[in-house]
């Protein structure tokens, strides 16, 4: 009998389990429940995943709590979404722009000078703000930078061709300033990219160099310590940068190195965060790059910064100007950052809060890496960012120019992405003298 009632009891008990479970997972989700969670205290909660471990996209990608549709967790999905790509070059086209000296005003007055108390382009030199090229000497200054026709324009092709300069100049109506290419560190993927350079030398362009010490351009795998900063610090790449220094001198083209972008961002080996390193470390490792080159001679090549518009961890320690390595090695000051439509974010959204910190420097600012995704309108959104993001600019007299990330990546950045988008950049470029 005993044992009946128990049995009986125990059936009761699950009968009651199952109801309640039932009852729980078809209560719904209150929208105000879930929103009434602080942003910040979302990306506190983000855990993200060690993608070197992973060795895939999908899984460096934030997830906060099972509450996918945060805001805050989008926004760092996105973000983090153009750093890791599987299928990446090793070395490939990303141009920039590049003017020399800022002035202090809109009247276009500057000073020479390593210490950025005026406007300057550090140790190499002072140069116009209508000066494209990145070659040292001095030169004058007469012009108002508020104008549109004082900026420079560049724009970053995937197809690692040396004939795409001319193909998109042909599509936008317009010669270009600026080419860049990413270059890793390591067999191969380390080369100086003589493939492109009689083209931009005949044309008197610049080319740019995203130097990313990450092994045969493996930008994906975060857990990188043989390419961390103490590793560089140390003098163990000491070989690989002379070799890079005497292959920028014997181009003698006009070069602007960019070590490290988006180095306060945690997406990649040399990232701030990861591997060991510190902002005060890649201080360090700025300046000895830099040395090394003008302890060769190098006099053809400029040094650009170019953090991320917004930092990860968004922290006091890891901020983008904790990353600054003086002025006396920094040539132009920049910035890199992007419209994921995710939500939509203006030009000034994107960019407002880093340019107002990159102002204090006196260099030369540029927008180093720029885009929109489109809104599934026509391009009508698109056009009108990039009309409003150009007009942003031609206005900013301590922007001297930009350049546009131009790949259907994880959005459609082309800036002929719709009839639309290329009328509106052909605009603004076709005003450039």
């Amino acid at each position: 009998m005993r044992k009946k009632i128990l049995f009986t009891l125990s059936g009761f008990v699950a009968v009651c389990i199952i109801i309640g479970a039932i009852s729980i997972s078809k209560k719904p989700i209150i929208n105000n429940q879930i929103s009434s969670t602080p942003p910040e205290q979302i990306a506190m909660e983000v855990k993200v995943p060690d993608c070197g471990e992973q060795g895939n996209t999908e899984a460096c990608f934030p997830i906060s709590n099972g509450v996918a549709t945060q805001e805050a967790d989008i926004q760092l999905a996105w973000s983090r979404m153009s750093k890791y790509s599987s299928n990446r070059p090793l070395a490939y086209a990303k141009p920039r722009t590049v003017p020399r000296t800022r002035p202090t005003s809109s009247t276009g007055t500057t000073s020479t000078g390593t210490t950025g108390t005026t406007s300057t382009t550090g140790s190499t030199g002072t140069t116009s703000t209508t000066d494209s090229t990145p070659t040292t000497g001095t030169t004058t200054t007469t012009t108002t930078t508020s104008s549109a026709t004082k900026k420079q324009w560049g724009a970053f092709l995937p197809n690692s061709a040396a004939s795409d300069v001319a193909s998109l100049e042909a599509t936008v109506g317009a010669p270009l300033n600026i080419r860049a290419v990413f270059v890793g560190w390591g067999s191969g993927a380390g080369d100086f990219p003589s493939w492109l350079t009689s083209t931009l030398q005949s044309g008197n362009k610049t080319l740019m160099i995203y130097w990313e010490p990450a092994a045969n351009g493996d930008t994906g795998t975060i857990y990188q310590p043989n390419y961390n900063y103490d590793s560089i610090n140390s003098g163990a790449w000491d070989s690989y940068i002379i070799s890079f220094a005497k292959s920028v001198k014997n181009y003698g083209g006009q070069v602007i190195m960019i070590p490290f972008d988006e180095m306060n961002g945690d997406w990649y080996p040399w990232s701030g965060t990861n591997n060991n390193n510190s902002p005060a470390k890649h201080n360090v490792a700025y300046q000895r790059l830099h040395d090394l080159f003008a302890a060769q001679g190098v006099t053809n090549v400029k040094w650009g910064w170019a953090p991320n518009n917004d930092s990860w961890p968004n922290t006091a320690a890891n901020d983008l100007t904790m990353y600054y390595p003086g002025d006396a090695y920094v040539d132009y000051v920049g910035v890199d950052g992007f419209n994921f439509n995710n939500p939509w974010l203006s030009f000034t959204q994107v960019f407002g809060t880093a340019l107002g910190k990159l102002a204090r420097y006196n260099k030369p600012i540029y927008i180093f890496s720029m885009a929109s995704a489109e809104a599934n309108d026509g391009g009508t959104k698109k056009a009108a960012w990039i009309t409003d993001a150009f007009s942003q600019i031609a206005k900013n007299p301590n922007i001297a120019g930009w350049v546009w990330f131009n790949e259907n990546k994880e959005q459609n950045w082309l800036l002929n992405s719709n009839t639309n988008v290329l009328n509106a950049f052909s605009t603004i470029v076709k005003s450039y003298k």
